[in-house]
């Protein structure tokens, strides 16, 4: 995944450089540094530390569904009527069935801020969202400006 936006200009350059072999080393690389911050943590709290990865996959899992359902919620309404007649795939419960969907991925946010054990994926998350946007901002929509002048 990395090697991908990297090719494509939306990671740093160095996760697309490949050994002589065909491999993005840096990706594996940094896959494997983040293996063994794993097994850092299993070593210094091993009590909590699988509750924690599953409530930042949980969180990750939330978040990417939530901007699926935005992103189509947002594209369906930029549309014409003709538009939204031509589709092949008529939304279920259209309005009623995203907005319903929105509500519960918010809720299941919720849910990780209310018990303290799952606190601290939301904090991360959210922490990590504004770090890629930050990313975003420095890197990705500059170069994206540059391409459309």
């Amino acid at each position: 995944m990395m090697y991908g936006l990297a090719r494509d200009g939306q990671a740093p350059a160095s996760f697309a450089r490949l050994s002589r072999q065909g491999v993005p080393w840096m990706t594996v690389l940094v896959m494997g540094v983040t293996l063994l911050g794993g097994v850092l943590l299993n070593y210094l709290i091993p009590k909590d530390v699988f509750l924690l990865i599953a409530s930042l996959a949980t969180f990750a899992t939330v978040w990417v569904w939530l901007m699926i359902l935005l992103t189509q919620v947002a594209m369906r309404r930029s549309m014409s009527r003709e538009e939204v007649t031509q589709l092949k795939f008529a939304v279920p419960f259209w309005p009623y069935g995203p907005a319903a969907a929105i509500a519960f991925m918010l809720f299941i946010f919720g849910v990780l801020g209310y018990f303290p054990d799952n606190r601290a994926a939301l904090i991360v998350g959210a922490i990590w969202i504004v770090l890629l946007l930050i990313a975003y901002g420095l890197w990705v929509k500059p170069k994206a400006l540059n391409k459309t002048h």
